[in-house]
């Protein structure tokens, strides 16, 4: 599938506008099979082909995928959640990447604090005491970091 897709990948750097970026076009899209947009946001993940390949450095490397992986293999670990979006309900992104830890909660505890949707079993819910990623994250990394390995959650 040769189609021209919008979608653009910035490798390199945690600075948008920094020179050394490395930015690749994406010449596929495979998104999860049981994905549907107009019913919920379950199985919201995709693999991206990059048009040309991509030279591993100190600031560009793949992440590991985790073998079993179950809502409870996390429950109560430290995760990062990075991204561009605000730092603010409403405010702007920014063109720096910003991180912070949380933490994994019970979908319990999760739902009583988004009363009003559903926190399905399937679905995993991390937060912190002021901390929380944001508008303009989504789509960003989860990740967990054991014994110098770091697993995309």
């Amino acid at each position: 599938d040769n189609t021209q897709h919008p979608v653009q990948v910035f490798l390199g750097s945690v600075d948008l506008l920094s020179p050394s970026i490395v930015v690749r076009r994406v010449s596929r899209v495979k998104v999860h099979e049981e994905y549907d947009p107009n019913t919920s946001h379950f199985s919201d993940i995709a693999v991206l082909k990059l048009k040309s390949s991509v030279a591993f450095s100190d600031n560009i490397w793949p992440i590991c995928l985790p073998r079993n992986f179950n809502t409870q293999t996390f429950r109560m670990k430290t995760l990062l959640v990075s991204g561009w979006g605000s730092t603010s309900e409403g405010g702007q992104g920014t063109p720096v990447l910003r991180k912070v830890t949380v933490q994994v909660v019970s979908n319990t505890e999760c739902s009583r604090a988004y009363q009003a949707d559903t926190v399905a079993p399937e679905m995993l819910c991390a937060a912190g005491p002021g901390r929380d990623s944001c508008q303009g994250d989504s789509g960003g990394p989860l990740t967990y970091t054991t014994a110098g390995v770091t697993y995309l959650v």
